[in-house]
């Protein structure tokens, strides 16, 4: 009888251990994660993707990790990784607390742990000190994954934007353009604009990838210099609202500029679209000048004014 009782008394204990031996972290799916800390700081290391073909990869991790600390309390600090740059060091040296890596690139290294698969594209990878954001991270991600908002979000920004033109040419239809569609709509109405223009807009300067930075400093959705960000701007440059909300501060003021200046609606517009890609200064000068001269090598961005005005049209076709 001893021995049977030790039997079951070794599988019992094999029972409750052997789980937690195997697969440690699984235990956050059920149990609730330590407190966390107040802010976490992430990097979107994620340059395998830049050419585009699988959606908005950048923006749908930036969209999940503000979701996640804003649901837990806690505030996000998001930073894209620079070209050649990798972050896993900075998981080790205490400088990040979380990279956002491709699910290919999952190395197994003892020294990072990563989570459970954000999708067939990403993981999030973490320091094994910092084992409560790890579990808090499975726990949320499990929870998600298996949410009612969950295809439709991912729909929505891994969706590949395309060429406008050619879809609106094939007569392609869609309920939305971007993920940021309530934004377009939002801040378009403070210019008085169908949103669809403004929407034009960003897609020329980023094609609604946030993570893009221009050779001259340019950066977030509508590609805000850091100085007009300066003005504009009181938090994160990448943040979709904030950035978008910033560029379109600018772009009201720049109508007013033009506004004072001309009587048609057509060439208030034109002229604002010109000024939003080669600065105030270039597009009044070249007005005081007659159209007749060049200002530091600034050519009259015709070209620009063109694509966006082509890229509202094809927006109105493609989601009427």
């Amino acid at each position: 009888m001893k021995n049977k009782a030790a039997v079951f008394l070794g599988l019992a204990i094999a029972a409750i251990l052997l789980p937690s031996l195997l697969s440690p972290r699984h235990k956050s799916v059920t149990n609730p994660p330590a407190a966390l800390v107040d802010t976490i700081r992430c990097a979107l290391d994620l340059g395998a993707y830049e050419d585009s073909t699988h959606g908005l990869i950048n923006g749908y991790n930036y969209y999940l990790l503000q979701k996640f600390a804003r649901e837990n309390g806690i505030t996000a600090e998001i930073v894209v990784a620079e070209r050649g740059e990798s972050w896993l060091d900075s998981l080790a040296d205490g400088s990040a607390d979380a990279v956002v890596l491709p699910l290919h690139q999952h190395s197994g290294k003892e020294s990072v742990l990563y989570t459970i698969p954000v999708d067939n594209l990403t993981t999030w990878a973490v320091n094994p000190d910092n084992f409560n954001l790890l579990q808090a991270f499975d726990k949320w991600l499990d929870n998600y994954l298996n949410s009612d908002e969950y295809s439709r979000v991912h729909r929505s920004f891994i969706r590949v934007v395309g060429n406008p033109l050619r879809l609106a040419e094939n007569g392609v239809q869609r309920s939305s353009l971007s993920p940021y569609d309530s934004l377009f709509r939002k801040y378009a109405a403070t210019l008085d604009w169908d949103w669809r223009l403004l929407a034009a807009v960003v897609f020329q300067e980023s094609r609604f990838h946030l993570e893009v930075r221009s050779p001259r400093g340019a950066r977030g959705l509508m590609q805000l210099m850091q100085s007009t960000a300066e003005a504009h701007i009181e938090g994160d440059i990448l943040d979709p609202e904030q950035n978008i909300a910033a560029g379109t501060r600018y772009l009201k003021r720049l109508i007013g500029i033009f506004s004072r200046r001309l009587d048609n609606p057509d060439e208030i517009l034109r002229h604002t679209l010109a000024a939003y890609n080669v600065g105030e200064g270039n597009v009044i000068d070249y007005m005081e000048a007659d159209g007749d001269t060049e200002t530091e090598g600034d050519k009259w961005p015709e070209e620009y004014i063109q694509n966006v005005m082509d890229l509202y049209r094809a927006f109105c076709e493609i989601c009427p």
